[in-house]
């Protein structure tokens, strides 16, 4: 990640540029109140997430600009046996008044959510050049845990969209081709669009 923030409290991001990231531009794990406002992100390379927060509380994301090669905001909580050991869940995050130019996602849940995610709100932002999808809910039989109360809500698409809402319960990228060790399934419940 190009800015990573691990276990932190009262982070505030405000107000700048970020060019060409070599990976994920804003990644915040584990962290708790977190206030980000007026980023404007251009970063167009493979995997290029915009703001990834990860089993993070209490984060609000706001009047962004993002302009990225992968999903704008994700939402995470760790993987597999790993994020259930820690199980951390990524709770209480609202983004809003945000544009997104052009990217995979606007908002991508998972697919590492093996800590949980509840209480995710998108309202007020925009897609104004080219998305795969607005709302993309990603996870497969080795996370286990839960997604919950993920409301998104007034987004304006003036662009190129594939679909509007993705749900994909058997993503799991380079492990696929392995049979998993266990079963663990994710109980999805409370996704409003």
């Amino acid at each position: 990640s190009f800015i990573e923030f691990e276990r932190c409290g009262n982070v505030r991001l405000d107000g700048f540029r970020m060019r060409y990231s070599p990976l994920w531009c804003v990644h915040l794990r584990l962290c708790d109140g977190v206030h980000v406002s007026g980023l404007d992100i251009r970063a167009r390379g493979h995997n290029n997430d915009g703001i990834d927060v990860n089993s993070s509380r209490n984060v609000l994301i706001e009047n962004c600009m993002l302009d990225q090669g992968d999903d704008a905001f994700v939402i995470k909580s760790g993987r597999d046996r790993d994020g259930r050991r820690v199980g951390v869940p990524c709770e209480n995050v609202t983004i809003r008044n945000c544009t997104v130019k052009r990217g995979v996602t606007l908002l991508g849940v998972g697919s590492e959510v093996s800590g949980g995610v509840r209480n995710i709100r998108l309202h007020d932002c925009r897609i104004t050049e080219r998305a795969n999808a607005m709302l993309r809910v990603k996870t497969s039989d080795r996370k286990g845990a839960y997604i919950e109360n993920i409301t998104v809500s007034n987004v304006t698409v003036t662009a190129e969209i594939n679909h509007l809402i993705s749900l994909i319960t058997n993503l799991d990228y380079q492990w696929g081709r392995y049979p998993a060790r266990e079963r663990m399934l994710t109980r999805i419940d409370g996704v409003k669009v």
